[in-house]
């Protein structure tokens, strides 16, 4: 079969039409036959080098070697040349079913026709005038035999092998033929149609849903003023100037920030409104993928046992198209019929129209006048006969089973049954490789909708927040000068012994990317870390200090772990934080810390930086003791001032109060009380709190609790000074008899 017909030569060649091979011409009777050996298949062809292209290949006559990476890297199995004839039809026509298989499993399209002499025609149609199959027998079909039966012509073209290898291939291109054709039924249509008007409309609501919500553009703020001390008045007159005009100003701001954050707000309500709708509509896209998957993958095993019912038919069918009619010749054997009446047994020979070979077998004929009648008959080719063929156990192989003839009102019957009443020298036998595989339902039909989590992404939550032109940081730059005692007194004290058990942790913000900035922060916490570090014994190693953008909230939570991994039993830590603090609603007003990077509104998201959640991590570490000193009140105000800005500036949060587990391991003494804001003290340049901590901490006090009540008086002492409502008192919650040195 790997040889092309020259009908095939000339079509692969560009010439128009088709014509189909001659078949063998019409016997009026079938000639006598001698006994002979079955005929092998002749070697194949040496391969030919490949050609450039897979119908040069063809036309060549390659190799099945050759062809196999020809056809696995085509792209245009189904492009006709210029009489309609494709790469598939050709291989379907000429070549092996290995190949026609991979040439399935590549796209081959078994649905495309071509115009012939005889009208237009499918792969298995062309197949048949190529081949030259003219005389199909008649099929008698049962679920465990066939039977084929017609008028017989003597000496078909086929061996057996190729006549085995056309059937498979026949029964190959009907078995997905039957798969498309079960594919297209109304049913899959419908879920088809169903699921595309659907996904349709959800691509479009995924779009507009994720299209990202436009930011409400910043307004203008006041312009900073700018301030000169003059010769004619104090340091407290210019410093009570600059506060009084920072207080002007922002009256000022207050009103723009408060309209600005409510547009922002409205604004970030339609992105959550929005992304709630999208991740309900994530769910809703993979549950209709998956119905739809489960529909799809139903009908697959639908046509699946579909086609394992019918596959029989089909092989039978082909059998019958192939293999052509059955015909008896007569056997004579040294000028006599081969007839052995002792026995009573005739010997003939089973021929296909299809096929150049034929078969002995034994009639059970009893010996008498009517042997020698069923012989005359059989020499002539009058006796009309139905070979039996029986499918194999898996349905994929048959084998002949029996030859029934009609003669004389009598059914003569031989049988394959190892007996002396049937001998064939070789069973016919079809073995069907494998299983075409059912293609994707969907494929080239409806996409699945694909749910893009970039939708999500593309919905952010805008700042409410406006950060200020560092006014803060202006006045901080004029004030060239502070009356600020604690560096003499640092470089006045003597240090501590240094201990490696004591462990200190500075986390100082005064800059924020997305907020207002806090006055002196940084400057207090750079401050507070050397005085800690003399008066306590810390060692360098031991001590890790965060700044500004230097605490992010990626760079605090590594931080503070790797410190925590490091800490054994035995050992002491203090901890301090100077920067904002702020309830947040959503958690019931639990107190957060907020890295420099954090935007305030947001923080709910990261429970990390729950004070609550710190607390528990220093309380869970191997340390036998732990300090922490928190400069925030984390009432959402610094300085007077809201952390989220707007009308929130003159409101004051009440956060939720603070509770250790742990009360004999860990001490807090937290800025002041959940009511309180946190004040600046400008003369120095520090924190308010932050100031008689460290004033505190250099006068040697060794119990926690004394400690507590000297940083209290001073503090609370201090801000009655400031007036209005920026009293401050400190609060310590935990063991006041732990030890500070």
């Amino acid at each position: 079969m790997n040889r092309l017909p020259l009908t095939l030569v000339i079509l692969l060649m560009g010439a128009v039409g088709c014509k189909s091979v001659p078949t063998p011409s019409t016997q009026s009777a079938p000639q006598t036959i001698t006994t002979r050996e079955m005929p092998h298949r002749s070697p194949e062809t040496v391969p030919s080098p490949a050609p450039l292209s897979l119908f040069e290949a063809l036309r060549e006559g390659s190799s099945d070697a050759s062809l196999l990476p020809l056809i696995e890297s085509s792209t245009d199995l189904n492009t006709p040349n210029d009489v309609g004839v494709t790469p598939f039809m050709a291989i379907t026509a000429t070549r092996s079913p290995e190949l026609v298989k991979l040439a399935l499993r590549h796209g081959g399209d078994v649905r495309r026709e071509v115009s012939t002499l005889s009208g237009r025609v499918d792969a298995i149609g062309f197949t048949r005038q190529v081949v030259g199959l003219a005389h199909s027998a008649d099929l008698e079909y049962r679920p465990q035999f066939f039977g084929l039966s017609g008028v017989g012509i003597t000496g078909g073209p086929l061996d057996d092998q190729e006549a085995a290898d056309l059937i498979e291939k026949f029964v190959l291109i009907r078995t997905r033929q039957f798969e498309l054709e079960k594919l297209d039924d109304e049913t899959i249509q419908k879920a088809r149609r169903e699921f595309k008007a659907w996904s349709e409309q959800t691509q479009r609501r995924i779009d507009a849903l994720s299209s990202p919500v436009a930011n409400i553009p910043e307004p203008a703020l006041p312009p900073v003023q700018s301030f000169k001390k003059s010769p004619f008045e104090t340091l407290a007159m210019f410093q009570q100037r600059m506060e009084d005009a920072r207080k002007q100003r922002e009256k000022q701001t207050a009103e723009i920030l408060s309209r600005y954050r409510k547009r922002v707000e409205a604004r970030n309500q339609q992105v959550a409104q929005n992304s709630a709708e999208l991740k309900k509509l994530q769910a809703e896209v993979a549950d209709r993928n998956a119905a739809y998957q489960q529909v799809l993958d139903s009908h697959g095993e639908a046509i699946e046992k579909a086609v394992r019912t019918n596959q029989r038919r089909f092989l039978a069918e082909a059998m019958a198209e192939v293999y052509g009619a059955p015909y008896l010749q007569a056997i004579e054997q040294d000028g006599a019929p081969k007839y052995d009446a002792e026995r009573g047994l005739m010997f003939a020979g089973l021929g296909f129209s299809g096929l150049s070979e034929t078969r002995e077998l034994v009639i059970p004929v009893k010996a008498g006048p009517g042997a020698e009648r069923f012989y005359n008959r059989l020499k002539s080719g009058d006796l009309a006969s139905t070979a039996w063929f029986r499918f194999g156990g898996s349905g994929a192989a048959v084998s002949l089973q029996s030859a029934d003839i009609d003669f004389e009102q009598t059914n003569f019957s031989a049988r394959l049954d190892k007996g002396e009443r049937f001998i064939a020298q070789a069973p016919v036998e079809v073995v069907l490789q494998e299983k075409t595989a059912v293609p994707q339902l969907a494929q080239g039909k409806v996409e699945k909708v694909v749910f893009d989590q970039a939708a999500l992404n593309n919905l952010t939550l805008q700042n409410p927040n406006i950060k200020d032109v560092q006014f803060e940081a202006f006045l901080l730059k004029e004030q060239k000068a502070f009356d600020d005692d604690i560096p003499q007194l640092l470089a006045k004290t003597p240090a501590v012994p240094v201990n490696r058990s004591n462990w200190l942790f500075v986390i100082g913000i005064g800059e924020y990317a997305e907020t207002d900035d806090i006055l002196y922060s940084r400057r207090s916490a750079e401050l507070f870390s050397q005085v800690a570090s003399k008066t306590l014994g810390v060692h360098e190693s031991r001590r890790i200090v965060l700044l500004d953008k230097q605490a992010s909230s990626g760079a605090i939570q590594d931080q503070l772990r790797l410190m925590l991994d490091k800490v054994k039993p035995g050992d002491n830590i203090w901890f301090y934080y100077s920067g904002h603090g702020l309830p947040v609603a959503e958690k019931g007003n639990a107190p957060y810390l907020l890295p420099a990077d954090k935007i305030p509104d947001f923080i709910a998201s990261d429970d990390f930086y729950q004070a609550q959640s710190i607390y528990r991590m220093l309380q869970n570490s191997r340390a036998s003791q732990v300090v922490a000193f928190m400069d925030s009140c984390f009432t959402g105000t610094t300085d007077g001032k809201s952390v989220f800005g707007g009308n929130k500036a003159a409101t004051r949060l009440q956060p939720k109060q603070l509770r250790i587990a742990n009360t004999d391991k860990m001490a807090v003494l937290t800025a002041g009380t959940d009511k309180q804001f946190s004040n600046a003290f400008p003369e120095t340049g520090h924190r308010l709190f932050s100031y008689y901590l460290m004033k505190a901490m250099l006068k040697g006090y060794d119990r926690v609790g004394d400690f507590a009540n000297r940083v209290r008086a001073d503090v609370s002492d201090k801000s009655l000074d400031l007036g209005g409502l920026n009293r401050q008192t400190p609060v310590l919650v935990g063991n006041p008899n732990l030890r500070l040195r």
